[in-house]
């Protein structure tokens, strides 16, 4: 990564590591990415989120006596 001073000028050179990260894949391309899908660890997901996404539905998680239904 480079760092630049106030006046745009190369300063120095720093390493960044990425510690934690989360990365989203997009579920139409689970059709092409089989093996990346698989390794989907279902124990860490709500469990009312999981069996929606089981039932292939879109499941939107509400706190009180809200509710949503979408189409």
């Amino acid at each position: 990564m480079l760092c630049y001073g106030c006046h745009g000028y190369y300063s120095r050179i720093i390493s960044v590591y990425c510690m934690d990260c989360k990365i989203n894949f997009d579920p139409n391309a689970e059709y092409r990415q089989k093996e990346i899908f698989s390794l989907r660890d279902w124990s860490q997901e709500d469990e009312r989120d999981a069996r929606a996404a089981k039932a292939n539905l879109n499941y939107i998680g509400l706190d009180g006596t809200i509710g949503c239904l979408g189409d």
